[in-house]
């Protein structure tokens, strides 16, 4: 299997450590892109504050030099929109960026990311783990 593009899903309210360092571990493995798609609750006041802050939790888990790394951000989605639903998002993503393997946080609602895992294994074109 071939695989060019790992995308990684996160939030602010999820491990960031462990999920972006399973994406990078896969990356690495096999000589690919990491790309971060950064999702910020639609009800956060300043919402590239937050994902400014993510990205930098992010790349303080990535050895910067070791991997080519992208980033993205998400906000506006909306748990009653299904187009805007977070799941719909990184399956959007992932076909916009041609992402070859999906990486997303298995956690509970309510969390930003709560139930995103099930509805992206369920649907996704592509390879996905969940952590």
């Amino acid at each position: 299997m071939e695989i060019d593009t790992v995308l990684v899903a996160l939030a602010d309210d999820i491990d960031t450590e462990r999920v972006v360092d399973h994406g990078v571990g896969l990356a690495q493995g096999y000589d690919a892109t990491l790309h971060l798609l950064l999702i910020v609750d639609h009800g956060r006041t300043d919402p590239e504050a937050v994902g400014n802050a993510l990205l930098e939790r992010a790349h303080d888990c990535i050895d910067e030099s070791a991997i080519d790394t992208t980033h993205s951000l998400m906000y506006g989605f909306s748990t009653e929109q299904l187009r805007l639903h977070p799941g719909s998002v990184v399956l959007d993503v992932r076909s916009d960026i041609g992402a070859d393997l999906v990486v997303v946080p298995r956690v509970r609602a309510p969390a930003v990311l709560g139930e995103v895992a099930d509805y992206v294994v369920r649907y996704a074109s592509t390879p996905v783990v969940t952590v």
